[in-house]
């Protein structure tokens, strides 16, 4: 009988081992569950904030394409300005010797009036 009880002893000692070993087990399954939460929920969170850095991408596109077509309308009215200024010069130019012409004239007539 002592047989008996020293092999169920051991028995019973082995099982509160496997025992130990399983609730070990359990708590390390429980914690990486936990882990993989939170990866989880950080992935989701990343995926977020690249939704949200490629939504702000778009933007910046779209942003840089109207100063695209801004910055060459102002080419087409600078070149516009440009051209329209120098008709005017051009005009300026023409009236400035017209003027010179007639102030020519009307000094050579003072001289002669003078000299007459």
């Amino acid at each position: 009988m002592d047989e008996t009880n020293d092999l169920l002893r051991a028995a019973l000692q082995r099982l509160d081992e496997v025992h130990a070993r399983t609730a070990a087990l359990v708590k390390g399954q429980a914690e990486l569950t936990e882990r993989i939460s939170g990866l989880e929920k950080g992935q989701a969170e990343l995926a977020t904030r690249i939704t949200a850095l490629e939504k702000g991408q778009a933007e910046l596109a779209t942003r840089i394409s109207a100063l695209e077509k801004g910055q060459a309308e102002l080419r087409i009215d600078l070149f516009a300005f440009r051209s329209e200024t120098k008709e005017r010069l051009d005009q300026l130019e023409k009236r400035f010797d017209y003027f010179l012409d007639k102030l020519a004239r009307l000094d050579e007539a003072v001289w002669h009036l003078k000299h007459a």
